[in-house]
């Protein structure tokens, strides 16, 4: 139904959220087929990184409202530039391996207050300057950006 009228963007929140394996798989052979079939520009919000894998081109990762590393997305997935990346792909769960330690301390609860990077306070790599300085993207390659002051 919401492709009736034709529209230029579909946004997608959470679109195999709560649903089975069988589901999820049919849900985005859907988003495939209307890539395929008609020029509207899809943005998926998910959780779920094997979903965006398969169906993305370009890829943001949020932490506390803030974007902290956007590329192509097989970049962002596979060459994780920003700690919190890192640490999110780290959290997937591996067929016979150990379970996520899972990241110390709380998130945030509004990027309002924050003069340096949001992610500082968790951050394993996090330096002095990382809770001051002020937030900037920074090329990591030409199609692959990270907002960290040392990214990897």
């Amino acid at each position: 139904l919401s492709m009736i009228l034709h529209p230029a963007l579909l946004l997608a929140d959470e679109p195999t959220s709560a649903l089975d394996a069988t589901l999820q798989y049919q849900v985005i052979e859907q988003f495939g087929r209307m890539r395929e079939i008609s020029d509207v520009s899809m943005m998926i919000v998910s959780h779920n990184l094997s979903v965006l894998a398969k169906i993305c081109d370009k890829t943001a990762i949020m932490y506390g409202g803030r974007i902290l590393e956007y590329g192509n997305t097989l970049d962002v997935l596979l060459k994780p530039s920003h700690p919190y990346t890192q640490s999110l792909l780290k959290s997937v769960p591996k067929l016979n391996g150990p379970l996520s330690q899972g990241l110390s301390g709380l998130p945030p609860l509004s990027a309002d207050n924050f003069g340096g990077c949001c992610f500082a306070e968790r951050c394993p790599r996090a330096a002095a300057r990382c809770r001051h300085e002020s937030y900037k993207m920074k090329m990591v390659s030409p199609t692959h950006y990270a907002s960290c002051i040392q990214p990897v």
